[in-house]
């Protein structure tokens, strides 16, 4: 009797609990009982299903996937797919950006009466991934001017991401990005960026007489402002633009470009002329004769455009500061370690927010993995970075990780990414991947060819004594990225260095650099100050 009593007891509760399954899952379960898991998921009516059971339903998802797990000892492998179909039946356009963007934020929700928040994580997995389509969505629609980026519903549709953690970009205009800045008060940078302009564009004419372009671009302004005081109306129509258009007519000269095109490994197009001169190191390792930090001077025709600070492996570590109070988690850092330098990362938005797919010691930052970024950086607990290509279509994920197919597109592979992460606690950014596996991955002539500094971390080893070195090379010169990535490709090659990965640190606004030597002071400084950091990437020693 009490046995029975007990079973009663027992059925009453799972019943609370667990309303009806759908019919589909069990005809579907009596048909396939002697199926494996990962056949039954993969093959599994999902369009027959969503067509009886709503996919918010989350009594009747959470029900089946109950059962699929008595049944077949997993039901979570069930809601991924189901999750990853729901998308590929039903896509995100964008006429049901609401209505996806309702769903998503929805699965988000983690009060839906389950029994733990490891229950609830699965949901709140696929409501990221939705509502990073829905992102992707948005900003394609923006780029096509399908979308206006200011009006009301783009801008609400935009908030209510930014609120679930999903941050993106919107490409701004030059007129917009002066006026941000202008507001800001970053004069300097507006006028390094209208050197470097002026210098672009009158390339030509400098190369032929030794001058920066910079000085000729505003020689030509005050001729024109002397001819506006001085000449009438219908003289100033006439030469004003001959003034412009002498000059510009000697675009007209071929262009000579170094760059290579992509993917050729083990090779470079020439022989890089920028040479590093020693400049300071310091942090002796005790079992060689070798430093912790070296630093160069970058040189190029006699003209230091630069430095290059190279750092040893394990002897030095990597952290990084991923998004909020970045100045007081770097000052507890310092009072800890031995901070040798400290740099921008990661891309940030106009709204201070981290761009594209990143964590911070498991915890998610923004949800969203961006597709013009192929590089997803690892930064390790013990100090060191890992590169995900995401170009790849799978890799294995570090610290005995499961092997996954790429996340981009693909939601079962994005879950297994983000459970890595929260597991093992890992720090996650992405960025341009520049060079991997000893082959240069950008093109010249699919990217933009602006003329700016630049700041990129190499990470590279030594066949013969197996070291890794990690190296930070700040240009000061205006580059463009295809040059400079085949200029340092040429100088590790040189230097008999495997190319692990080159990636693309961000500078701009958060043009950030600090390097210190051992007693705290400061050696190298960008024009940004550190305490506008947004995000940093911080080398230390213990």
């Amino acid at each position: 009797m009490k046995k029975l009593t007990y079973i009663l007891v027992i059925l009453v509760f799972t019943s609370a609990q667990l309303p009806g399954q759908s019919t589909v899952m069990s005809e579907e379960l009596q048909k396939n009982n002697a199926v494996e898991l990962q056949q039954f998921v993969k093959n599994f009516p999902y369009k027959k299903y969503l067509d009886k059971v709503e996919f918010t339903d989350f009594k009747t998802l959470q029900a089946d996937r109950h059962l699929l797990w008595e049944e077949k000892g997993d039901g979570d492998l069930f809601l991924y797919y189901l999750g990853q179909r729901f998308l590929e039946i039903y896509p995100v356009s964008s006429y049901d950006l609401e209505k996806k963007l309702a769903i998503g934020e929805a699965y988000l929700n983690p009060d839906k009466g389950y029994w733990n928040d490891a229950t609830d994580e699965i949901y709140r997995i696929i409501g990221y991934y939705l509502l990073g389509q829905v992102s992707k969505t948005v900003e394609k629609e923006v780029a096509f001017k399908n979308l206006r980026p200011n009006s009301p519903r783009t801008q609400h549709i935009i908030q209510r991401l930014e609120s679930n953690k999903i941050f993106f970009r919107i490409e701004k205009t030059k007129w917009q990005k002066i006026k941000e800045n202008i507001s800001n008060g970053k004069f300097n940078y507006l006028i390094d960026r209208l050197n470097l302009e002026l210098d672009k564009v009158f390339a030509p004419l400098s190369n032929l007489i030794h001058t920066k372009g910079r000085w000729i671009g505003y020689l030509l302004l005050l001729l024109l402002v002397i001819l506006v005081f001085r000449f009438s109306k219908k003289k100033l129509i006439i030469l004003g633009p001959v003034i412009f258009l002498v000059p510009l007519s000697l675009f007209a000269l071929p262009q000579i470009s170094s760059s290579k095109e992509a993917g050729l490994p083990n090779s470079y197009a020439n022989k890089s002329d920028i040479k590093l001169i020693s400049n300071s190191s310091f942090l002796p390792i005790s079992s060689s004769h070798d430093e912790v930090v070296h630093i160069y001077t970058l040189k190029e025709s006699g003209k230091s455009m630069g430095h290059c600070i190279w750092l040893k492996r394990p002897d030095s570590h990597a952290a990084y500061l991923a998004y909020k109070n970045i100045n007081r988690k770097c000052n507890l850092l310092k009072n800890n370690k031995r901070i040798i330098l400290a740099t921008s990362g990661g891309y940030t938005n106009s709204k201070l927010q981290p761009e594209g797919l990143t964590v911070e010691n498991g915890n998610i930052v923004n949800a969203t993995i961006m597709h013009d970024r192929h590089g997803l950086v690892i930064v390790e607990k013990n100090g060191g970075i890992r590169i995900l290509n995401l170009k790849n279509s799978e890799f294995l994920l570090p610290y005995g990780g499961p092997k996954i197919k790429n996340p981009l597109n693909n939601l079962i592979a994005f879950s297994e990414l983000l459970t890595w992460a929260k597991n093992k606690k890992a720090t996650l950014f992405q960025t341009h991947l520049l060079a991997f596996s000893d082959s240069i991955l950008i093109s010249s002539t699919k990217v933009n060819t602006q003329l700016r500094e630049r700041r990129i971390l190499a990470l590279c080893s030594d066949p013969k004594t197996k070291e890794i070195h990690h190296i930070i090379f700040d240009i000061t010169s205006p580059y463009t990225l295809p040059d400079v990535t085949n200029e340092i490709f040429s100088i590790l090659k040189k230097r008999n260095k495997k190319v692990e990965g080159l990636l693309n640190l961000d500078v701009g606004s958060f043009n950030i650099l600090e390097v210190y030597n051992p007693n705290g002071k400061v050696l190298i400084k960008a024009p940004v100050s550190i305490s506008q950091a947004t995000n940093l990437i911080v080398y230390y020693t213990n």
